[in-house]
Parts: C-alpha cells; structure tokens; sequence
C-alpha cells in the first residue's frame, strides 16, 4: 500500500497486506522498526495490537518493510506508522447531583487517545436520564427513583476501531 493505517494502543491494527512484483516469485516479507506488538508474516500481512511501551504519539519513520524473491534479490520501502495512545475519558472528575422533576444539568463527558471519533453509552443512569452518544448526560430524574441514595453510573468510550476506557461515577 501507499500507506499504513494509523494504530492505537489496545486497538488490533486493521490488517494490512503489503504485495510486490517483478522479480523470481515466492516472495519473502521482513519488517524492522515496527512498534511493540506489530508484526509482519513472510506472505506480507502487517497485524497485531499495538502494546504498552510504544512511542505514543511518534510517528515510526523507520518503518522498513523489506521483499525477498527466490533469487536472493530485494527490495526495501519505508512506510510511517502512527501509534496512538489507548482510549481514556478524561472529564469531568465527578457528575453533578440532581434533583427529582428537575432538568438535570447537562454534563458532556469527554475522551481521548485512541482512533477519535467516540460513542458513549452509560449503565446505572437514574431513571429519566440518558446519555447521548456524543457523550451528553442529560434529562429529568424520575420521582421512581431511589431518591438520597447515590447511584453508581459506568460511563464508556468507544473509538471508531472499538477500543474502548470506563470510568466509574457516583
């Protein structure tokens, strides 16, 4: 390819098959400087998950991926790989307190890291708030619920390539 994909940590790299022509055929694929969990087979297919310990946020120049034909000949081409950091939501610290038939105060939880372009969903919300998959927690809590009792809400983040964080709040 032109190009590789971009990656983040904890996210599976979308497989990638690197191909050549001309020379003797039966090929053979080498690859050096790819980041921690990333790997190329001797048919050409680039996958694995980017791990902890990856230059975050570094391009990998000196990706080089490397063909060997059955005569001994090759050639190398240098790709550029970007490794992102994993997903994680990084606000608010806490959810404001609401009150039973009263609008609740919109909060907007946000994320970072990963492949952007987050979805957010939410379990233990009270009953009469929702949030949207922007990340908005918004609505009016219901007299049904347990009023004076706090609630344990999970917030969780998904990127476009399905890594995901949560965060616990009360």
């Amino acid at each position: 390819p032109a190009s590789l994909p971009t990656a983040a940590v904890g996210d599976a790299l979308p497989s990638t098959t690197v191909t050549a022509s001309g020379g003797t055929p039966h090929n053979t694929f080498t690859g050096t400087g790819l980041p921690n969990g990333i790997s190329i087979s001797a048919g050409g297919v680039i996958s694995g998950t980017p791990a902890l310990g990856s230059d975050l946020n570094s391009p990998y120049t000196n990706v080089s991926i490397k063909v060997t034909d059955s005569a001994s000949a090759s050639v190398t081409k240098v790709y550029t790989l970007v490794v992102n950091p994993a997903v994680s939501i990084t606000g608010p610290a806490s959810l404001p307190g609401g009150t039973v038939g009263g609008a609740y105060t919109a909060t907007t939880i946000a994320a970072t890291g990963g492949l952007a372009g987050y979805t957010f969903t939410a379990t233990g919300l009270p009953s009469g708030l929702s949030i949207s998959a922007a990340g908005t927690i918004s609505g009016t809590p219901a007299a049904g619920s347990d009023v004076g009792s706090p609630y344990t809400v999970t917030v969780k983040a998904t990127d476009t390539a399905n890594g995901f964080a949560t965060k616990a709040y009360t």
